[in-house]
């Protein structure tokens, strides 16, 4: 039986494995971690109280980031989550801590879970090979799969998903692989904008548009703020004086991200400044001019 702390470690432990360099992090992540690529994960017992407001945050830093989103979980309350199936939950792929470890090792699954059952990406190309190498016509394969001919066309007409028990006979009758490991990008959905919350975060957010930067408002995490130009992320914690940030893992998951941070304050905040981040007051956001100056100031620290 799983508990959350069991299942922190053993993900912690295959992080380990595999190389990866990670440290804990607060709200909709609870690890993320980097080698070639970046993930972030959600580790939850029971990934029914993994909510929408929570996906949602996670595909927001997960974008500026350009990293994989995934939730680690056992069960759900219908019953225990299998190995070697992606499932899904508001968009954001939903795995085993076994599955985990063979998406680490680039196997992914080819079985993944959404509404209406389990489905596999066919191959088109596999599909049509496989076909002519046991010479059959889209007809005769259809009807000894029991589908329609269209469907067959369809499926060698572009990779598409079929339930999976579909893809099942299409390899039992041509005696082929024509199924494709799934894609953790096919599970991505649009995330929806975040508005600013009090009056530091509507100003922060001008000023960084007025200077050329996308601006994207985050909830749930150890910072409030992320914003791109020409694809370079840098994250912003925007502190109003009533809520001080704790930037100790704010600043572990800048190091392990690769991307800057800052810490931006009002006057009031000003005496909790700290060493491990750059701080930039409030007021002095107006004095920049382009997104440039700004990235140099937080270089220098």
């Amino acid at each position: 039986m799983w508990t959350r702390d069991t299942l922190l470690e053993k993900t912690t432990s295959v992080l380990d494995e595999q190389g990866y360099t990670h440290c804990p992090s607060l709200g909709c992540v609870d690890i993320v971690a980097k080698k070639e690529r970046v993930v972030l994960l959600k580790v939850l017992v029971n990934v029914d109280a993994f909510q929408q407001e929570q996906s949602n945050n996670l595909s927001i830093i997960s974008d500026n980031l350009g990293a994989e989103p995934l939730v680690v979980g056992a069960h759900t309350r219908q019953g225990r989550l299998q190995g070697n199936i992606i499932y899904e939950r508001f968009g954001t792929p939903v795995v085993t801590v076994e599955t985990l470890q063979a998406i680490l090792y680039d196997e992914l699954p080819t079985v993944f879970r959404k509404r209406g059952g389990l489905y596999a990406t066919v191959s088109a190309a596999l599909l049509r090979h496989a076909r002519l190498q046991r010479g059959l016509s889209q007809s005769e394969l259809a009807q000894r799969i029991g589908v329609s001919k269209k469907n067959v066309y369809e499926h060698e007409a572009r990779d598409r998903p079929v339930l999976y028990i579909v893809a099942g006979r299409m390899e039992d009758e041509l005696s082929a692989t024509v199924t494709v490991p799934a894609s953790l990008a096919g599970f991505h959905q649009q995330p929806r904008k975040n508005l600013a919350q009090n009056a530091v975060e509507r100003h922060v957010v001008s000023s960084l548009q007025r200077l050329g930067f996308t601006v994207d408002v985050v909830e749930k995490a150890s910072f409030n703020l992320m914003a791109r130009t020409v694809g370079k992320p840098l994250i912003i914690a925007a502190e109003t004086g009533r809520q001080v940030i704790d930037t100790e893992p704010l600043a572990a998951f800048s190091s392990v991200v690769g991307a800057p941070a800052v810490l931006v304050g009002t006057p009031a905040s000003e005496p909790t400044v700290r060493d491990d981040l750059p701080y930039i007051p409030l007021k002095e956001l107006r004095h920049y001019r382009t997104s440039r100056q700004l990235l140099r100031r937080v270089k220098q620290g």
